[in-house]
């Protein structure tokens, strides 16, 4: 962990926003279907649903394979002794700063998927808001999540002392 560079989160979660992006299409080829096969729909409404969902499994294909490997070099975090920053963000850029001093809890957690990739995500919690470091090695994680605790165990005994 390098105490100035901004760090990207695992190459694999490329993998993984496709998958999660791609299961949208399940509706889509369900409704082709029907009205591919359903007989009793009326021809105009199976020509509007035939292209509705063309439509929507174009959009959807777009969203789950191009974007994720641009959306990858823009989602970078850094931690440090006495803060967490997360960029990230195509269109909408956001740059978040969590000072440790104002983590209230930290961990981390995997969905199925994650852990088909052995992939993890870091979730911060302050007192206004929770923010997730998404995508990395789960091993990473752990490593990230112990020292941030770390960190704010060290910033609470200072204060306590300095009381």
């Amino acid at each position: 962990m390098s105490e100035n560079k901004l760090l990207n989160v695992s190459k694999k979660v490329i993998t993984f926003w496709r998958i999660v992006r791609l299961l949208p299409l399940l509706p889509n080829v369900a409704m082709m279907l029907i009205a591919l096969l359903v007989e009793e729909i009326p021809y105009a409404l199976r020509i509007f649903m035939i292209i509705w969902a063309c439509v929507d499994i174009l959009v959807i294909f777009i969203w789950a394979l191009v974007f994720p490997s641009f959306q990858y070099k823009k989602y970078l975090y850094l931690i440090k002794d006495d803060e967490i920053i997360i960029m990230r963000g195509l269109i909408f850029k956001e740059s978040i700063v969590i000072p440790v001093k104002q983590i209230q809890d930290i961990g981390y957690n995997q969905g199925p998927i994650m852990q088909f990739l052995n992939l993890a995500s870091i979730v911060i919690s302050t007192a206004g808001a929770t923010k997730v470091i998404s995508g990395l090695e789960k091993d990473e994680a752990i490593k990230i999540v112990n020292r941030v605790k770390e960190n704010t165990n060290k910033y609470l005994k200072e204060t306590s002392e300095d009381e």
